[in-house]
């Protein structure tokens, strides 16, 4: 089990924005920076930050992702959930992955933790209730799934489960901000992958 704050101080990043973005996580769930108190918060709903964690599944070719019609964003996505006081972010990643999907083999393709990104969450309304906006510390892993294995969706959560074509994101994802993210995190995969 690998602990969430050591999984976020080791990450290695890629990107001044990767970096900007480990380093006000580490600010937020270490309780001494502009938000002190949610170090105990941080894998809990707290309405400000929590930890979220996202699975990118890639088929073996590396040219289709497994992506979720996801119900309140009303776009295509990767999948994943929040932490809810799971330490084991990996584990968590993978079980949302199989919840949301029905997939149920996963093959880890990256080590540790693929990507981190703050990301802010407008005002949205969940099962009849409103959500404030937030801020999800999100880390993100990486894994190889069958594209011949059967797809289900997750009432409640999403409404299709596909293998879309990566360079076909733009047709079924509404959010270029996060089209851009898929990306970068496969380029990532594949230039480790070379090694």
């Amino acid at each position: 089990m690998t602990d969430y704050h050591q999984t976020i101080k080791d990450f290695m990043p890629c990107s001044p924005r990767e970096e900007a973005d480990r380093q006000q996580m580490l600010r937020i769930i270490g309780g001494d920076g502009c938000l002190p108190g949610l170090k105990e918060q941080a894998l809990f709903r707290d309405p400000v930050a929590h930890m979220t964690v996202s699975a990118l599944v890639f088929n073996r070719k590396r040219d289709k992702m497994l992506m979720v019609r996801h119900d309140i964003y009303g776009t295509w996505t990767w999948m994943g959930g929040h932490a809810d006081g799971m330490v084991d972010l990996e584990a968590v990643a993978v079980k949302e992955a199989k919840e949301e999907s029905g997939i149920q083999t996963l093959k880890k393709i990256y080590p540790g933790a693929v990507a981190l990104h703050t990301l802010p969450v407008s005002f949205h309304v969940k099962k009849g209730q409103p959500v404030s906006a937030h801020l999800h510390l999100n880390v993100s892993y990486a894994f190889e799934g069958d594209e011949g294995e059967e797809l289900k969706a997750c009432p409640g959560e999403n409404t299709g489960v596909a293998w879309i074509k990566m360079d076909e994101l733009e047709y079924y994802s509404n959010e270029p901000d996060f089209i851009q993210i898929y990306r970068d995190i496969l380029e990532r995969i594949k230039k480790y992958e070379k090694k």
